[in-house]
């Protein structure tokens, strides 16, 4: 009977610690963006900010198409993100997340509102290749780096991912394998470039210290421990078993 109590209490254990460590490897896990930026003007200005940036800055940034037609072709413009701080560890799923705030044209038509099944934001999320997006912001040598990365884009790099919002709010993108790039190196950590080859349907996102809304970030789950659940497969099977014994 003694012997029968110390097996259970010792699978109880097993169970319990098996639990804890599969809590633990489910656990979601958190990054904010350390950059979010913007050009507009055929490039020739931009706008910067940083979490710790001066009481001036934006705290929106804008993706705005590359290439507009008519009156206001030289107005495109693209955004964006950068973060500096990410995991060691690749994971099962990363996700961007972005909190839209309006969905439109920031000198024509249609004007700026609300997100919505007839007015969505359609964005393209690109790799910026050998272009750090942290040296896009300078006044300098970075117009003619803004032209140069947004003349790449259209004709050389590949479109990361694209994502149609229908809605205000915060809008969770699938990252995973560029996530597990940055963090096994074969790709550059080197931000992301946010844009729309839409005309007339650029987007404003929450950037740092807009009240009420997010700045980026990115949440990752992290791979499963298979030990953590082959154990405590393990232990429910003998822990049934004993009880049957009893009987």
């Amino acid at each position: 009977m003694f012997k029968q109590l110390l097996c259970k209490s010792t699978l109880v254990m097993l169970l319990i610690g098996s639990l804890m460590m599969v809590n633990t490897a489910s656990a979601d896990t958190t990054y904010q963006a350390t950059l979010t930026g913007y050009t507009f003007m055929g490039a020739g200005a931009a706008q910067t900010s940083t979490p710790d940036g001066p009481s001036n800055q934006k705290d929106y940034f804008k993706a705005s198409p590359m290439e507009l037609t008519g009156a206001f072709s030289t107005f495109y413009g693209y955004s964006w993100v950068k973060f500096q701080d990410i995991g060691t560890e690749t994971v099962a799923s990363a996700y961007l997340a972005l909190d839209l705030l309006e969905v439109g044209n920031m000198v024509g038509t249609p004007a700026p509102g609300p997100a919505s099944p007839t007015n969505p934001g359609i964005l393209d999320i690109y790799n910026p290749g050998a272009t750090d997006v942290a040296d896009l912001a300078g006044s300098i040598t970075s117009p003619l780096l803004r032209r140069t990365l947004r003349n790449n884009l259209l004709n050389t790099n590949p479109v990361v991912d694209n994502f149609t919002m229908t809605a205000n709010g915060i809008h969770l993108i699938d990252i995973t394998d560029t996530y597990n790039g940055w963090v096994n190196g074969s790709i550059a950590n080197h931000g992301l470039i946010l844009t729309t080859n839409t005309d007339g349907a650029g987007m404003e996102f929450a950037s740092f210290g807009k009240e009420n809304h997010d700045a980026p970030y990115i949440v990752t789950a992290p791979v499963p421990v298979p030990g953590a659940f082959l154990l405590m497969a393990c232990g429910l099977i003998s822990l049934i078993g004993f009880t049957r014994s009893d009987r």
